[in-house]
């Protein structure tokens, strides 16, 4: 069995093997397999998740997506009885299979809306190995039935070979949606701040103004896998996702006023965020839409405790006008020196055609 990043000692197993009396890292036989998870989750437009999609299918023609063997709920919303349990129901379809992502993404909406999943629709992509294409089989072509879901310890090459390079994912709607802000449950702690938690400060309805969020359910991206990274052209085609997804998200954001809809500040969080270029585009033609609506962390001088909106940096902003051929002067929170700049960024980048 592959050794993961950390011992751990379960039901008298150390990966895999009789736990030993005494040192809880007693030695085993040489691990085969590195075994290593690929994680990429934000928050993005379906444009977003597109474009990365098609870029992966330019570097890896043979790129096919279909249906994950098993659709999962989103928490929270199953029947009550099964709240936190996650609804897993084997799809209709395991043997179409779809040469690009748009495609597959049609096709499985009406499927998986009873599952919950609408309008973020769950799918998986593969790169089938040459042998895989030439035999025509399709349910090796994409990796077997399972969608590799075995357990990531499992030390067999050729097992984690037929898995080969094959992703899970949910892919976000055609279209963003939006909530009302004040009437998100999200937004109850922000409103009625817990008793437990002393130095939160409640914010009355009327700090939200008419501000309404980014509907997280249909707009979230995320991508999970577990690969052998010993396998080189596994290893290659993670890489190469991971650095085609990153290309598509930004931390460029700023701080609105919700009730007013003025620029603040420069987003100055203690974690980073994520959002898809796309979608933040879009925000900029939506304002008094966020990304998120919180309470800014109490470290921070000047607006501690405030009621934010993120939405798009004014410099952002401004480039997403220019492109578009829209005037720039009346950009909220956008600098003089940061407009000049812009423009001749603009028309240079104009004239070298």
């Amino acid at each position: 069995m592959c050794q993961h990043r950390r011992g751990v000692r379960e039901r008298g197993w150390i990966h895999g093997y009789p736990a030993q009396t005494g040192n809880i890292f007693a030695m085993t036989t040489k691990q085969i397999c590195h075994i290593r998870s690929l994680e990429l989750l934000g928050t993005m437009s379906h444009r977003d998740m597109l474009r990365a999609l098609d870029a992966m299918k330019v570097a890896y023609p043979e790129l096919l997506f279909f249906a994950p063997a098993h659709f999962y709920a989103v928490p929270g919303k199953l029947d009550p009885a099964k709240r936190g349990q996650a609804d897993d129901r084997p799809s209709k379809d395991l043997t179409t299979l779809y040469a690009d992502a748009a495609s597959c993404f049609a096709a499985l909406g009406e499927e998986q809306a009873d599952f919950k999943r609408a309008p973020a629709i769950r799918m998986a992509m593969r790169a089938p190995w040459p042998e895989e294409i030439a035999s025509g089989d399709v349910m090796r072509m994409r990796g077997g039935d399972t969608s590799g879901h075995f357990k990531y310890y499992a030390d067999d090459p050729d097992l984690w070979r037929q898995k080969g390079r094959l992703v899970d994912m949910t892919v976000p709607a055609v279209e963003p949606r939006t909530i009302l802000s004040v009437e998100y449950n999200g937004n109850r702690r922000l409103l009625h701040p817990p008793p437990h938690l002393p130095n939160e400060k409640a914010h009355p309805p009327d700090s939200f103004g008419a501000a309404r969020e980014i509907d997280s359910l249909s707009q979230f991206a995320d991508v999970f896998t577990w690969y052998n990274v010993d396998d080189s052209e596994t290893a290659e085609f993670m890489t190469t996702f991971k650095r085609l997804f990153n290309k598509q998200i930004t931390t460029r954001f700023a701080w609105y006023d919700p009730a007013t809809g003025r620029y603040l500040d420069r987003y100055r969080g203690r974690y980073k965020q994520h959002i898809g270029r796309d979608l933040l585009a879009w925000l900029c033609h939506h304002p008094g839409v966020y990304a998120g609506i919180s309470s800014v962390f109490e470290d921070i001088p000047d607006l501690a405790g405030r009621l934010v909106g993120l939405g798009p940096a004014p410099d952002y902003k401004a480039e997403v006008f220019l492109e578009e051929g829209l005037p720039i002067d009346d950009i909220d929170g956008l600098t003089a020196e940061e407009r000049d700049r812009l423009l001749r960024r603009h028309e240079k980048k104009m004239k070298a055609g």
